[in-house]
């Protein structure tokens, strides 16, 4: 909930809410709340990120160009379809992420960047805009129902981790109508295009389906916005900006934490999750976890189960009300050959009422070094950061031999020789490299 070594942080309800005077007491992208501890860092950050991301879309449309006027029939058509689409979806994502890229911070050069955070998370999400907002009613209609199933009473006070592209906190604010809901997202993309869209706006975006139906069906351009039956919504729904693991909030001041595909990857050990939720929730206080139970954790001891869920969500003073398992539509784009069906967990934990108060709790810290806490304590050479810093030289002495003037085979000779690779694997190691850099 708070950062080793810090006192537990005291946000409440109205703090995010401008005062009479219009102020706030953290910085804004857009109307959202950047609730980071170093918010200028994080915001810095992004914006290289996604400049990057932005050029990188550029670079992919100019090598597909020639592509496109030397092929013909089908693929013609195909490798066209992309190109339209590359060349509109870097101006609607621009449009999108406006409020950050117009933040006033220094840039640092595009090759920093990607080799400081090479993945912004987009591209591992970019099909839940489109089933949150267009095609995907089915599957937003049945999670709402299960959320629904596990709910005895009404919340007044409602927050949900990981809320992405920001559908679900809508539904629930709409259905449950309750006093305030806070939906917490680290991706400003997805935090900036769901706040837009749940407020009545719309926002047209291109759909690359990985496996689609037809070449009509390799870009698709959509009109994202709320179901148009849909009134007004009320007022309370609020999307902030913030890290899962320096959670801002005075503990004990909500009626209901909600966690939808989102504890399968939670960068914390599932112990110090259980410990967060139970500290945020009031006595009584209810927590809904839906979606997979396939957790993924950097060490296998942490990839664990739900019936391990269940018994540490139980050692953190939760107990288990509800549960059930329901086969339901995944990510189902009409245009794409792929129709996932998952089976789907939903767990509700109740906070005892005669929990402890929150002054009484004894903050569990998620797994720091100390370097991370304190900047002039050494950074220990793990084994990890060298087996990193031995794949990034060796990579980097590869590329060094992409000269213009070797061969795909010249260069596999050389890495036999010296002893890098296998003669028998190295041509083929090559070539999978290159063409990943490639694309």
């Amino acid at each position: 909930m708070t950062q080793a070594g810090t006192a537990w942080p005291a946000l409440e309800f109205t703090d995010l809410l401008a005062n009479p005077s219009g102020e706030r007491p953290f910085p804004l992208i857009g109307d959202l709340p950047c609730l980071y501890p170093d918010p200028a860092a994080r915001i810095s950050l992004w914006r290289r990120r996604w400049r990057n991301e932005l050029q990188q879309l550029e670079a992919e449309q100019a090598r597909l160009k020639p592509a496109v006027a030397a092929a013909q029939g089908a693929s013609r058509d195909r490798l066209k379809q992309r190109f339209d689409g590359l060349s509109g979806q870097r101006r609607l994502l621009e449009q999108v992420l406006a409020p950050l890229l117009n933040q006033q911070s220094p840039d640092a050069g595009a090759a920093g960047a990607l080799a400081m955070n090479p993945d912004p998370g987009w591209y591992r999400y970019d099909a839940n805009p489109f089933r949150d907002w267009c095609w995907g009613e089915a599957e937003n209609a049945a999670t709402l129902s299960q959320l629904l199933l596990a709910l005895t009473d009404r919340p007044q006070h409602v927050l949900q981790l990981g809320s992405g592209a920001g559908r679900l906190a809508y539904d629930l604010h709409r259905s449950l109508e309750p006093a305030m809901t806070v939906a917490v997202e680290h991706n400003p993309l997805l935090a900036l295009l769901g706040a837009q869209l749940a407020e009545g706006g719309t926002q047209q975006l291109w759909e690359f389906p990985l496996s689609p139906i037809s070449v009509a069906d390799t870009a698709v351009q959509h009109t994202l916005s709320r179901p148009a039956h849909h009134g007004p919504l009320q007022t309370g729904l609020i999307t902030v900006l913030a890290d899962v693991l320096s959670l801002p909030f005075r503990p004990g001041q909500f009626d209901l934490v909600v966690t939808s595909w989102f504890s399968d990857i939670c960068p914390a050990p599932v112990p110090w999750l259980c410990t967060t939720i139970g500290a945020l929730l009031r006595p009584g206080g209810l927590w809904i976890n839906h979606g997979s139970a396939a957790f993924d954790s950097a060490t296998i001891q942490d990839c664990g189960s739900l019936t391990e869920l269940l018994a540490i969500a139980e050692q953190a003073g939760l107990s288990l009300s509800y549960a059930a398992d329901v086969d339901l539509p995944y990510l189902q784009s009409p245009y794409s050959r792929q129709q996932r069906i998952e089976r789907v967990g939903t767990q509700a934990f109740r906070k005892p009422a005669s929990a402890l108060t929150p002054e009484q709790l004894t903050p569990f810290e998620p797994r720091r070094p100390n370097w991370a806490e304190d900047a002039t304590v050494p950074i220990a050479a793990s084994r990890a950061f060298a087996e990193q810093r031995e794949a990034s030289a060796l990579r980097t002495f590869i590329l060094s031999m992409v000269d213009g003037k070797r061969s795909r085979r010249d260069i596999a000779e050389q890495l036999a020789a010296r002893g890098i690779l296998p003669a028998a694997d190295a041509e083929a190691a090559l070539t999978e490299l290159l063409l990943t850099i490639q694309q």
